[in-house]
């Protein structure tokens, strides 16, 4: 690609990436247009991939299976009480994996990889700033509920990907972690609490564990630096709950009562969302999924199970099909092939992980849900080319940039 053209569409993504990490503050509304221009231009940038080569990328699973699934929302539509308004909905969703697709072809290129890592880099200043101004530095250190913030997953889920992402594309050097990258984890970990986002505080936990087990043979060179962060970690969180009992409450694993209270609805939410599912196989469209529980109206919590009942048997087929290649790329970055030596595709790996774990809690298919699907669908061409052609060097793959 011309680098006249690439100047371009990296321009033309900066509002796309805005957007992405703050929608009520940086989304531009066009005016009797159905898309916001971040997500407009999202799809623009992903044609102009395509265009320059960016067919190949089409063949991977990772689009396929989400292709299924929306698929399936469009089945779903067709049984749906707004055929109509459900058929735009998912239009949309078609637009959007388009410009996944397409903006995955261009992370070949290099200087999209950049864009890509000053995006995560703004978003974990972006959001960790935003934890600790309003909870911290506000001058009364008080529970993030009672202030009524955004809800606690947008920033939980923004700055545990952000942290996994920015801690192995900068600071894992010689197949192990440095120390400033542990501190990185840290912080991510301590703000995560600070929002009282249990799912996103416990999965980046659970994905770092993850990542020292893929270093096990530094293990011990690895634990002279471990321990420290851990104890330090520690106190650190542990004064930041004793300083503030709502906070100490909601993290205490000895306040049984408490956590079964807060999770009892979510459990009822599972139970009701698979009885409608049964009640509709082929789905009933992406629009007013909501569950009612209690005279109130709720979402289910839990992507996959949205995209089943919206899509039914057709996207149940492309959750497997979308969770078999993240599989499939999850096995290479475990392999002793380059892609697990190369911190970008751990980065890239990593932070799937970690969004993918983290959808089982909430629901999201903002920008950020369509951003990670280019990710995803780049290293699912990565890796199906590095299966079929392990001795070639980086620049006889479809990385040539």
């Amino acid at each position: 690609m011309h680098k006249g053209l690439q100047l371009i569409i990296l321009l033309l993504l900066i509002p796309v990436f805005a957007e992405t990490i703050d929608i009520q503050k940086f989304s531009i509304t066009i005016p009797g247009f159905p898309l916001t221009l971040g997500r407009a231009l999202f799809v623009v940038c992903g044609i102009f991939g395509i265009a320059n080569g960016g067919r190949y990328f089409f063949r991977t699973g990772y689009f396929k299976g989400l292709l299924l699934v929306i698929i399936g929302c469009t089945i779903g539509a067709l049984f749906s009480g707004d055929v109509m308004g459900n058929l735009s909905r998912t239009f949309a969703m078609y637009l959007l994996l388009i410009g996944a697709c397409g903006i995955g072809s261009l992370l070949k290129y290099i200087n999209f990889r950049i864009l890509l890592d000053a995006f995560f880099c703004i978003n974990f200043i972006y959001w960790c700033y935003y934890i600790i101004d309003l909870v911290v530095l506000s001058g009364n250190f008080s529970s993030y509920g009672i202030l009524k913030g955004i809800n606690h997953h947008i920033p939980g889920m923004n700055i545990s990907i952000s942290t996994i992402y920015i801690g192995l594309r900068y600071y894992r050097h010689a197949n192990k972690l440095s120390p400033t990258g542990y501190f990185i984890f840290a912080v991510g970990i301590a703000c995560c609490l600070l929002a009282e986002s249990r799912s996103n505080f416990m999965f980046t936990i659970l994905v770092i564990v993850i990542i020292m087990v893929k270093e096990k043979k530094n293990m011990w060179r690895l634990l002279l630096v471990i321990i420290p962060v851990i104890i330090v970690t520690y106190q650190i969180l542990d004064y930041l709950m004793s300083q503030n009992e709502a906070l100490n409450q909601r993290f205490s694993i000895e306040d049984i009562d408490y956590q079964e209270r807060t999770t009892a609805i979510r459990i009822t939410l599972i139970y009701e969302a698979i009885k409608e599912i049964i009640l509709h196989p082929f789905g009933k469209g992406i629009r007013n999924i909501e569950l009612s529980y209690d005279n109130n109206e709720f979402l289910i919590h839990n992507q996959y199970l949205t995209f089943i009942l919206a899509g039914g048997l057709t996207a149940t087929a492309g959750i497997f099909y979308w969770m078999k290649d993240l599989l499939f790329i999850m096995k290479n970055i475990f392999s002793k092939n380059r892609i697990a030596q190369s911190p970008l595709y751990l980065a890239f790996g990593f932070t799937l992980l970690t969004y993918s774990i983290t959808l089982t809690t909430i629901e999201n298919s903002s920008l950020l849900f369509y951003i990670l699907a280019a990710m995803g669908i780049f290293l699912s061409a990565v890796s199906k080319e590095e299966k079929r052609i392990t001795s070639n060097p980086i620049k006889n793959t479809i990385l040539t940039a």
